[in-house]
């Protein structure tokens, strides 16, 4: 895995490129300028062009659970063999519509075709005013917005966009009055929506290819542009004293080159870019990029190692077919790329020297906090201990002291008589706020988006603060907050015959040992107290303890750190956890050791962790279970 910080610190992990093992029957010939879209749990990819002279109509599926392909045939009318068109799906009831492009005959194209999936059949609706090739096409609030595309002499305005209504089966044209904005056409951009937006990148503008952002507001109808911060800055660059003034502005202002023929997506609010082609450079690109739309900046991923160079081509046997599967990605244009339900994206064919027919995956992962609080929110439901219901008396079951520490001082029961109030999608949505930071934004609407914003104000929540920060910090703050909150820890640690007290669901979000003990014994147990095994004294546990809560180390100190060395292991606390580590610097001050303790930990093995049959007996030593069949349990078997 890849590790990488954005410019606010959130850590994210980007897992490997990768090629699906597909089956080589029905398997679709190499492609460029294709359709493509993710549905449920399968990829639907049509058309495209497989050779300078050919152009297709064939409709093929890959299921992800199988990583095979089906040759699709459907019924109804014919589509069109054709490329450079849009294909778009309706997520709510499972259409695709397929607008415009290139035909066999190298005619232009306003034709629109739906798609049903469950139907398996094509019907062809009305036609569009204009004629769309290059072009692009989003589906917001139920609705199909295309724009761009090469200028067909149809007298089509630069600004303008297109919108499709399927309830009432009419084209809309919408002008938006921005003057002088845009300019000519675009072909071969890039377009999605985040939020209430609609993010154009790149693409060719005849002699040259731009790196600019136009973004149009379903809101207020309105166009704007974001420019790359250093372009008007590059002409006086080349000037500037030998001071590397210039230099260093340009570095700390990354910014994707010019590309035509790229592919974007989505992640939460942020844009993701990759591959494409430029026309100054005569090469492609290989890059992975990603667009934060609240803060507008840009970030680059490190994919090198996944990147297959000059010298990875140059050794390939030159009667090698580059539809082969490779262990590299590499440059391509006019590919498609999807977003699978489970947040994986899928980059499909494309062209270089030829027409490409792999297909890569690769993924963003959540920061440690948040995947300990997803499975928090997901699991653990017998810690929940309080509910919530919406307006339609959906019931939701929640831990109140982690609800209570996002709500800046309220109750929980004010949440709650606001919530009665609000939709299931709003409370649902709220909820994995409360946990995560973040929304499920495949769901939300403006209406949505709105309203969250109500709520947000009554509570001082400052989601969108938060969100454009896309740190973790604040959600350990608000966690940490607990500590504190001694009337409603629920469980006792008993160390020297001192009690340490704690919160449940705290040592199952922070310790595989507790999360093993607890969903083995039952979260729900009269006797609430447990003596802690470890043969480390009350200082270090209680260090440790503030520890789990605040995600500082602030309360350890040189005694305590000799103590929590191999604490980690013991309690099962996350693999990239760095408290060995810090223990470790403390020592270094004092002792040269730091090298040999260091050998040890990357020795050290899971099974380390602390024996849970040992917690078991001691808790309830009446249990019918002894302690030596305890013994024989895998603690792996019991989380």
């Amino acid at each position: 895995m890849i590790k990488f910080e954005n410019s606010f610190n959130r850590k994210i992990y980007f897992s490997e490129f990768q090629t699906n093992h597909i089956n080589e029957e029905d398997k679709p010939v190499g492609r460029s300028n294709h359709g493509a879209v993710c549905y449920g749990e399968k990829i639907y990819i049509y058309g495209g062009r497989d050779s300078f002279s050919s152009r297709s109509n064939t409709l093929h599926c890959l299921d992800l659970k199988t990583n095979r392909w089906q040759l699709m045939k459907p019924t109804g009318c014919e589509a069109p063999r054709v490329s450079a068109f849009s294909f778009t799906l309706d997520p709510v009831n499972g259409k695709i519509y397929l607008l415009g492009g290139l035909n066999h005959l190298n005619e232009s194209l306003n034709t629109l075709y739906e798609y049903c999936i469950a139907n398996n059949e094509w019907r062809q609706l009305d036609n569009c005013k204009y004629k769309f090739v290059d072009h692009a096409a989003v589906w917001y609030e139920g609705k199909l917005w295309a724009w761009g595309g090469e200028d067909l002499n149809e007298r089509r305005n630069t600004k303008s966009v297109c919108c499709y209504v399927p309830k009432i089966r009419a084209w809309k044209v919408i002008t938006p009055k921005q003057q002088n904005l845009i300019g000519n056409f675009i072909s071969s951009f890039t377009l999605v929506v985040c939020l209430d937006e609609m993010y154009v990148f790149g693409g060719n503008r005849g002699n040259y290819n731009s790196n600019c952002i136009y973004v149009f507001s379903f809101t207020t109808l309105k166009w704007r542009k974001i420019e790359e911060p250093n372009e008007n800055a590059n002409s006086t660059n080349d000037n500037d004293n030998d001071n590397g003034e210039g230099a260093g502005e340009r570095e700390k202002k990354k910014w994707p080159l010019e590309r035509m023929g790229h592919v974007a997506e989505v992640w939460g609010n942020k844009m993701v870019i990759s591959s494409g082609y430029s026309q100054t450079k005569n090469a492609y690109h290989n890059d992975l990029w990603v667009f934060d739309t609240i803060s507008e900046s840009w970030q680059e991923i490190d994919i090198k190692k996944y990147i297959e160079t000059n010298n990875d081509n140059d050794n390939k046997n030159s009667n090698s077919n580059s539809n082969s599967n490779n262990n590299k990605f590499s440059g391509r244009i006019r590919s498609k790329i999807v977003r699978s339900n489970t947040n994986h994206y899928y980059i499909i064919g494309g062209y270089t020297d030829d027409y490409l027919n792999d297909v890569w995956q690769f993924s963003f992962k959540y920061s440690t906090l948040e995947k300990q609080l997803l499975d928090l929110y997901k699991n653990c439901h017998d810690l929940k201990d309080y509910r919530l219901t919406d307006n339609q008396s959906h019931k939701y079951d929640v831990h109140k002291d982690l609800i209570e520490s996002r709500l800046n001082g309220h109750p929980i029961e004010d949440l709650q008589k606001i919530l009665k109030k609000y939709s299931p999608i709003i409370v649902r949505n709220l909820i994995l706020y409360f946990y995560t930071a973040n929304f499920n934004w495949g769901q939300l609407k403006v209406k949505h988006l709105i309203k969250l914003n109500q709520i947000s104000r009554y509570f001082s929540l400052n989601i969108w603060l938060k969100l454009s920060d896309r740190s973790t910090l604040f959600l350990q703050r608000e966690i940490a907050s607990l500590i504190n909150k001694n009337k409603s820890k629920d469980f006792t640690i008993i160390v020297d015959n001192r009690a340490i007290k704690v919160h449940k669901f705290m040592l199952c979000l922070k310790s595989e040992l507790y999360r093993g003990f607890f969903n083995y014994t039952g979260y729900n147990t009269k006797q609430n107290q447990i003596k802690d095994f470890s043969k480390r004294s009350y200082n270090a546990v209680n260090s440790l303890i503030h520890y789990l809560y605040t995600g500082t180390a602030e309360h350890i100190h040189y005694d305590t750190a000799k103590e929590l060395i191999g604490a980690s292991d013991y309690y099962g606390l996350d693999l990239k956890d760095n408290l060995d580590y810090f223990c470790l610097s403390i020592i270094a001050n004092r002792h040269n050791l730091v090298s040999d303790l260091l050998k040890q930990k990357k020795i050290r093995r899971r099974n380390s962790i602390g024996d849970i049959s040992e917690l078991y007996y001691s808790f309830n030593s009446n249990q019918s279970l002894k302690k030596h069949q305890l013994d024989k349990i895998d603690f792996f078997e019991l989380i």
